[in-house]
């Protein structure tokens, strides 16, 4: 048998009975926000109909549906970011009591391309954090401090993907950071960054409309 095969069995029935679950406990603090591609505002959407495949996040909203006092964006690992609101559960969980904060969480299936991986983890999150400060009911305020968590693979999405486009954050963490180097993923943000200031569609946003060679020297 192959091991990660085997997890990413187990990891997608635990999903199957974490969305009856979220079916049977609407307090839970777990949220899925589906985006519109149209307008990047998302809506909340039921469990049973919604695949990989759509684009969307995790929210896992602060305890006690209190005002966050910060908003972490996180990025899972190979296989177990496929299904983070699972396999980061009881972190997260911590981390959010702790600081009463608000988590976004991408989830993305494994590929070879870490490029399209990491802008598209990193576009789903910026579309969340806008649509959390325009959201009626959440009204999250542009100045509220966001960190950037990840690990393992996601740490080197999140790092390509923050280098190329110049979006700030408060505070980085990397947990168990990938097997590639952090100066040969520089080096790969720099081709994304190119590749993005080519791309009249991307590089117009607020992100990118900054970035400098300085910034991933």
């Amino acid at each position: 048998n192959n091991p990660a095969e085997d997890l990413t069995s187990t990891l997608a029935r635990l999903d199957e009975t974490w969305k009856i679950q979220q079916r049977s406990q609407p307090r839970s603090r777990w949220t899925k926000l589906v985006l519109s591609e149209s307008q990047g505002v998302t809506e909340e959407a039921p469990e049973t109909t919604i695949g990989i495949k759509d684009d969307f996040v995790y929210l896992l909203e602060p305890p006690y549906n209190s005002r966050p006092s910060c908003l972490i964006v996180f990025t899972g690992g190979a296989g177990l970011g496929t299904y983070p609101q699972i396999a980061y559960n009881e972190l997260l969980l911590r981390i959010s009591n702790r600081l009463n904060a608000a988590v976004i969480t991408a989830p993305y299936q494994v590929g070879l391309d870490h490029f399209v991986l990491a802008k598209a983890t990193g576009e789903l999150t910026r579309r969340a954090i806008i649509h959390c400060q325009d959201d009626s009911s959440r009204l999250y305020p542009a100045s509220l401090p966001t960190y950037s968590l990840s690990h393992s693979l996601g740490a080197k999405l999140s790092c390509i993907y923050s280098a190329a486009t110049n979006m700030n954050f408060d505070g980085i963490g990397l947990i168990s950071f990938n097997n590639f180097s952090f100066g040969k993923t520089i080096g790969m943000a720099k081709e994304f960054a190119e590749a993005i200031r080519q791309n009249t569609g991307i590089g117009k946003n607020e992100y990118t409309a900054g970035v400098t060679n300085e910034a991933l020297n």
